[in-house]
C-alpha cells in the first residue's frame, strides 16, 4: 500500500515545483511592469522579458518555462 503512494507523492512534488515556478515568473513580471513596461527585451537575473506588439512574455533561461500576459489595459504605477 505504501508503495502505491510513491508515484502520487512524486507527482504532487512535481506539481508543487511547477506551481512555484509559475508564480515566480508572474511575480517577477509584475515587479518589472510596476515601474515601467519594457519596450525592448530585458534580462533580469535568469529571466528574460520579451515584449511584443500585444503581450509581454517572461522566460526562465534555466527551466525554459514561459509565461505571457496581454498588454491591453496595462498601466505602470
Amino acid at each position: 500500500m505504501i508503495f502505491q503512494l510513491i508515484p502520487m507523492t512524486q507527482q504532487m512534488v512535481k506539481t508543487y515545483h511547477e506551481a512555484v515556478e509559475d508564480l515566480t515568473l508572474k511575480r517577477t513580471l509584475f515587479e518589472v511592469i510596476q515601474h515601467q513596461i519594457p519596450e525592448k527585451k530585458l534580462t533580469v537575473s535568469h529571466y528574460e522579458i520579451i515584449p511584443t506588439a500585444h503581450q509581454l512574455c517572461i522566460q526562465n533561461h534555466q527551466t525554459k518555462q514561459k509565461y505571457c500576459y496581454r498588454k491591453a489595459g496595462l498601466h505602470t504605477h
